[in-house]
């Protein structure tokens, strides 16, 4: 069994908090897992194997309020005895192959085995605040995920791909590198978003590539643990489509105070500019002047120092040439 652990208090007569058990009916409980304190404001987690064994601690000390990851084994040893099997705690393990030979802490003492069918979680002591959150219950090693990767999403904005992802929980999470793709297996870094190591709560990340050409991509995440060790997300898929012809679009937001988004369309590679105007007709600002790609493009302007009132945007591209109005209302 794996879990996050976050305890706020705690007393040194505290009893356990964890454990497996067999069918409901039964009190042979089995890996018992303590979190008290030490009798000197320190954190300190053990495991015993039965209601009369000794318990076994950790030899670090741990802090309170802080995000730990528990693992408890049971490890079934398999001969005629029937009293020797051993559990195992583990705190902030790697989770990567190979499995850890030894526990944090072990505890072999001889108690009757058991057929475990359940996992329970009580209140150790009336001073025992913890927060516990994302139980995983599994067989192997394997079964214990670091990053808890709730949903990976793209959506596309003209020549633009925004990615999104959410993440329930995060176990030493140094971050996510982000890869495209256009061709088939080829895939190149174009980000890097940091994560928020260890924690319980809810996270929300982001990331745009931008002015990207026609055509087809794939977008995967590579969260990399602080350790080095990686694993892959799901792969999300989003076609660019080039623009048919010129336009120049309304600015947003209209009217504005103090700044504005211009979109503009090229179906064919165009020498650009984008210029504002005042009602007079005199030329305030220069916003593109330059050769651009085939695509729809995007450009803020930012009206700080300039008077309420009517003004002009003008593109000339290639051949093409509009204009629109827009409001500056302060």
């Amino acid at each position: 069994a794996g879990f996050l652990v976050n305890v706020s208090s705690s007393e040194a007569n505290d009893g356990y908090v964890a454990h497996f058990m067999p069918p409901i009916g039964s009190f042979l409980y089995r890996a018992r897992l303590f979190m008290m304190d030490d009798g000197a404001g320190n954190l300190k987690f053990g495991i015993s194997k039965g209601s009369s064994s000794i318990v076994s601690w950790v030899a670090t000390d741990f802090v309170y309020s802080q995000t730990y990851l528990i693992v408890i084994k049971y490890e079934y040893v398999g001969d005629a005895t029937g009293d020797d099997d051993i559990v195992k705690l583990f705190v902030n393990p790697t989770i990567n192959w190979p499995e850890p030979l030894n526990g944090d802490a072990e505890n072999t003492d001889v108690a009757d085995d058991i057929e475990i069918e359940n996992f329970a979680v009580r209140q150790g002591g009336e001073a025992h605040i913890y927060q516990f959150d994302g139980l995983i219950i599994g067989t192997s090693w394997s079964d214990l995920v670091p990053v808890e990767l709730v949903s990976f999403s793209a959506s596309v904005n003209d020549n633009s791909v925004t990615l999104s992802w959410i993440t329930a929980t995060e176990l030493n999470n140094s971050g996510f590198e982000v890869q495209r793709s256009n061709e088939a297996e080829v895939w190149e870094n174009i980000g890097f978003v940091r994560g928020n190591g260890t924690t319980t709560e809810i996270n929300y990340y982001s990331f745009t590539d931008e002015n990207l050409l026609e055509g087809s991509y794939a977008y995967r995440l590579k969260q990399v643990d602080l350790d080095g060790t990686y694993e892959y997300s799901n792969i999300v898929n989003v076609d660019i489509i080039t623009p048919i012809e010129f336009e120049l679009s309304q600015n947003y937001p209209n009217p504005f105070n103090p700044s504005t988004t211009i979109k503009f369309s090229i179906p064919e590679g165009s020498q650009v500019n984008l210029k504002i105007y005042n009602s007079l007709g005199q030329e305030i600002k220069t916003l593109v002047n330059r050769f651009m790609e085939t695509g729809v493009h995007t450009v803020n302007f930012n009206a700080v120092g300039l008077n309420s009132g009517m003004y002009f945007y003008r593109l000339d591209a290639g051949e093409f040439t509009q204009v629109r109005k827009m409001t500056l209302i302060k």
